[in-house]
């Protein structure tokens, strides 16, 4: 199934991929997140398969070609990997999701790195490095869940300052005029930590404060931006 199914469609796919790059070089047109998430199941999935087929590629040519070939096509693909979720953690900050891909971006890159040199010597360094990765990513002060909500509490604060919503570390509504992308952004960051958190846990925020008290706290209701 390995050589003769999984092979032939990350081949096939490699060349969709290759498509769609060219497409948006030419169009200059970033589509919203959903490059990352192309890229980045695309090379986890090619990973995997180079791990399990390594045992047939002294005995099969077909293997030996998939992986020269895969080890290295993979690079210009994980460049537009990192370009496209870096403009959406620039405009948006980080979340789990977004935190999750940079990383497993990061540790790609390396793991391809690794087997361009090592010649599929010792691929046990992919499930090893994979585990202490899975470890370090949801424990401390770097874990995903702890970077995303600094993330999103400094993006919040940002915004905030802007228009003297802050003070004395609180929110204070006042007659300034929030202009529509940064009441869609504000918005964006309570939906962040109530759906995913808790509000209580952005320190700005008034003593149970609820996303039904927009109106009342900020001086706007809550504004989704499309799409």
């Amino acid at each position: 199934m390995l050589l003769y199914i999984v092979l032939p469609v990350m081949s096939i796919y490699t060349l969709v991929l290759y498509t769609y790059f060219g497409k948006i070089i030419v169009t200059q047109i970033w589509p919203k997140g959903i490059v990352s998430y192309l890229v980045v199941s695309y090379t986890a999935v090619g990973l995997a398969t180079i791990f399990l087929i390594t045992p047939f590629r002294q005995e099969n040519k077909w293997a030996r070609v998939f992986t020269t070939v895969f080890t290295k096509a993979i690079f210009p693909l994980l460049g537009m990997m990192f370009i496209s979720i870096g403009i959406r953690i620039s405009e948006f900050g980080f979340t789990e999701n977004r935190y999750f891909i940079l990383i497993i971006g990061i540790w790609s890159t390396l793991m391809m790195v690794y087997l361009n040199f090592n010649k599929g010597k010792n691929n046990t360094v992919l499930p090893v490095s994979l585990a202490i990765l899975a470890v370090l990513t949801v424990i401390g002060p770097w874990s995903a869940f702890e970077v995303s909500k600094m993330s999103q509490s400094n993006r919040f604060y940002e915004i905030a300052a802007k228009y003297d919503l802050i003070q004395d570390g609180k929110v204070v509504k006042n007659n300034q005029k929030v202009v529509l992308k940064d009441q869609q952004e504000i918005t964006g960051v309570l939906s962040y930590f109530d759906r995913s958190h808790d509000l209580s846990e952005l320190k700005y925020l008034p003593e149970n404060f609820t996303m039904d008290q927009m109106k009342s706290v900020f001086g706007f209701e809550a504004v989704y931006a499309s799409g």
